[in-house]
Parts: C-alpha cells; sequence; structure tokens
C-alpha cells in the first residue's frame, strides 16, 4: 500500500475483495478470520468475486432485518408498555417461529387479523392447557429431587392499592438448564397487614 506521495506503507496490509485494511506484523495468518475468507474458503476460484458480493448483499440484508424487528420491539415496549426483555420471552419466540414457518409457506398473502385469535378462543383453552402444564411441571418437580428446585414468591400492588398479588414460581435444573415456571398468582386483600399473614391465607 503507497501513500500519496508514492512511498510505501509500513506494516499493513489490505483486501482485494473489500479493501478492508489490518496491520500487519510478520504474517497474514491472522486473515483467515476475514470475512472474505472465510466467503472463499469453500468455493471454487472462478465466480468467487460473485459469490463475495452475494454473502456481502445477504450479510446486509440480515442487518436491514434485525433493525427493522428492533425498531419494532421498542415501538411496542413504548405504545403497549411491555418489558424491556420481552424479546426473551420463550412464549414469544415460539411464536414468532411458527409466525415465520406459516409465512415462509403462504408468503405475504396471509392476514395477520385473521390468523391471530381474539380473546375468546385464547380463554376457552387457556385453563384445559393450563392444567396440562401444571401436571406436567409436577412430573418435572418429581424428577428435580436429586439436583433440588427453589420457590420463590412475590409481591405486588395493583394500580389502586387496594389488593396485593402473590405470584410463585418454581425455579429448579432440568437437562443442564436453568427452568422457570410460574404456578399461580392469588390476591390479597389490603387489610391483611403482615407477610405471614398473606400466605397463610393464600
Amino acid at each position: 500500500i503507497e501513500d500519496q506521495s508514492g512511498a510505501q506503507i509500513p506494516n499493513v496490509v489490505v483486501c482485494r475483495t473489500c479493501s478492508s485494511i489490518y496491520k500487519y506484523q510478520g504474517c497474514t495468518s491472522n486473515m483467515v478470520r476475514h470475512k472474505c475468507y472465510r466467503n472463499k474458503a469453500n468455493v471454487d476460484p472462478l465466480g468467487s468475486e460473485e459469490r463475495s458480493a452475494d454473502a456481502e448483499e445477504e450479510s446486509t440484508a440480515e442487518v436491514e432485518a434485525t433493525d427493522k424487528v428492533s425498531q419494532a420491539m421498542v415501538e411496542w415496549c413504548v405504545e403497549n408498555c411491555r418489558p424491556f426483555n420481552i424479546g426473551k420471552d420463550s412464549g414469544l419466540r415460539k411464536l414468532v417461529s411458527i409466525l415465520l414457518e406459516i409465512g415462509s409457506e403462504y408468503g405475504r398473502n396471509v392476514c395477520v387479523e385473521d390468523l391471530l385469535p381474539d380473546r375468546g378462543v385464547i380463554a376457552w383453552n387457556v385453563e384445559t392447557w393450563y392444567d396440562d402444564v401444571l401436571q406436567q411441571v409436577r412430573r418435572e418437580m418429581f424428577a428435580a429431587r436429586q439436583t433440588g428446585y427453589s420457590i420463590a414468591i412475590a409481591e405486588t400492588r395493583d394500580s389502586t392499592g387496594e389488593s396485593f398479588y402473590l405470584s410463585t414460581t418454581i425455579h429448579y435444573v432440568r437437562e443442564g438448564r436453568k427452568r422457570n415456571q410460574l404456578l399461580g398468582v392469588t390476591q390479597v386483600p389490603r387489610n391483611r397487614a403482615s407477610t405471614g399473614e398473606k400466605l397463610e391465607s393464600s
């Protein structure tokens, strides 16, 4: 590499594909970590530049898609008062995976309004599904006795401050991963002063 005066610039190398500049320290082995090298590693020399360009376009498209999702989630949190960590929700990830599968099969012809169920459909099935999940958690708790589990109780209050709610969550390890399950939520009137009384009544 030469500067504007024609003098060679020492200790730098440049990628011939994307023109990225790197520091040279006696060898070029660090270039194997460069994206253009990885793109060329499994292709024939003929047409490698075209394939590298395709890979660059795919990378750009992926970044643009990620930006769209990030912006949509920011708007979701602001407009609908959702927590910032909503993206970590396992149920949301499962739903997104199903929607992507449906989209790949039917394309843009799917109407979101027709696809998502209304509250009545959910309410009709939630109790049965809850009982099924509760039985599964009980089986997992029985199996977790070898490694142990813990139960946590959290207290929150409604917007009026008239009632408290106690949520019970179990934490345990299954197949090397920590699992969290909500066991139930109990409403406790405000006039029960102590936490002990609230636990006893629930």
